[in-house]
């Protein structure tokens, strides 16, 4: 039997008292003043292609730093936190353009919608502006070199999909026992792989993210295999906390020149 079936296993050198209490704070959190990066999928019109050297479409990218990554090979990751996030944009067909960034305020934007829109799927203000819905990950990306960066991946569109795929996928991980019985372990102590699938739906095309838990040799990948796995562990636990104290918060969308992408792959 594998871990991947929810056999016991090693907590290796996190205490078990210290295991089962993050375990248990697997909870939404509030935004924050620090600003954290977005991870972006670069799209055929991604206005990073024009700017970044060695930048494709399918790419995936820190908007921050630059860093790239081979969608097909993709990158391993480690979740921390969910939210819901809602923007609001001026239709491609009013010639597009960032209005507000509503946050995690859903009845805010829905204030300025009649009644049939406000559960829209894409909902539509009184004054004609579109929401954009949005599943947002605080993330920490691995790098090859034993570091790793903070940073937030959206899905928006059909990605959605993903993003409740994901969200499955944490909320079965393998469980680990404990004196409490078995439990899922906190949603940083196991690792997934981004890669990126090339979507094409009549004369668009688009790039989706996938994420699976991350499997060697019939063994769930935890971030206690690396040998800075207990730095991690606590990265992610302090992150977790300043998400929560409100010190934290995501970069603003208004201040991104990226391209929104709706399900058929147009841009708003």
């Amino acid at each position: 039997m594998s871990e991947t079936k929810n056999e016991v296993m090693n907590i290796n050198d996190i205490s078990e008292d210290e295991f089962i209490a993050q375990s248990e704070t697997n909870v939404g959190f509030s935004k924050a003043e620090s600003i954290i990066p977005f991870i972006r999928i670069l799209q055929p019109l991604s206005p990073q292609l024009q700017v970044t050297p060695g930048a494709m479409p399918g790419m995936i990218m820190n908007v921050a730093n630059g860093r790239l990554f081979d969608g097909k090979i993709g990158v391993n990751i480690v979740p921390i936190m969910p939210m819901w996030n809602y923007t609001e944009w001026v239709t491609r067909e009013e010639g597009g353009g960032f209005v507000q960034d509503w946050e995690q305020d859903e009845a805010g934007w829905q204030a300025k919608c009649n009644d049939d829109q406000k559960y829209a799927y894409k909902p539509m203000t009184k004054d004609g502006h579109v929401i954009v819905k949005a599943r947002h990950f605080f993330i920490l990306t691995l790098l090859e070199d034993g570091g790793f960066d903070i940073a937030l991946l959206p899905f928006t569109g059909t990605g959605l999909k993903v993003a409740r795929s994901w969200s499955t996928a944490m909320s079965n991980a393998p469980k680990i026992a404990t004196s409490k019985g078995m439990m899922v372990p906190a949603h940083f102590y196991y690792v997934y792989k981004l890669t990126v699938e090339h979507i094409k739906n009549g004369q668009y095309n688009w790039f989706e993210p996938r994420i699976k838990l991350l499997v060697e040799n019939d063994k769930a990948v935890s971030i206690m295999d690396r040998p800075d796995g207990k730095l991690i562990w606590k990265a992610c636990i302090d992150f977790r906390d300043s998400l929560k104290a409100g010190t934290m918060k995501a970069a603003s969308q208004s201040n991104e020149a990226v391209a929104q992408i709706s399900d058929d792959g147009e841009r708003f």
